[in-house]
């Protein structure tokens, strides 16, 4: 392995933390916490799977090859988009404007984050010496009728 690397910063997502079995119950996740893997299969859940298993696969790796891993998970990211049509995110944000809210039944409350706040987590989780670990990225978590409502309002 490459002695000059100090340190990898992976861009999780709160996805690998955040399908559990008691999805409904207000037990808080923490850095500690990782998606059920059967639950994500069973619901075809198929980024949370992806994302959990591409996260422990990075830690695994770079325990095994001393690389010092930093991942950061964030929430369910808002903000500009760069390219010009709609990533998956803001499509769902606009079918919840739409009252198309049936793809967020399962999930219950969720954490937002505003793009350039988690643009500015990675800087600091890579230039902080002391950091390690996992880190959760989130800003505000709401209902998403609560967010509608926000959202309708401006």
């Amino acid at each position: 392995m490459c002695s000059s690397l100090r340190r990898v910063v992976l861009t999780s997502s709160s996805s690998a933390v955040r399908v559990k079995h008691d999805i409904h119950s207000n037990t808080p996740l923490d850095d500690s916490s990782w998606s059920s893997l059967q639950l994500c299969q069973s619901l075809e859940l198929w980024y949370a799977l992806a994302k959990a298993q591409a996260e422990k696969a990075a830690w695994e790796f770079c325990t095994e090859n001393k690389i010092d891993l930093v991942t950061v998970l964030p929430a369910f990211v808002v903000g500009p988009s760069l390219p010009p049509d709609l990533c998956s995110t803001a499509s769902d944000v606009l079918a919840l404007l739409k009252g198309e809210t049936e793809q967020f039944q399962w999930n219950g409350r969720m954490g937002y984050i505003y793009i350039d706040d988690v643009a500015l987590c990675h800087i600091l989780v890579y230039e902080h010496e002391g950091a390690s670990g996992r880190y959760l990225c989130s800003s505000m978590v709401i209902d998403h009728d609560e967010l509608v409502s926000i959202l309708s309002a401006r």
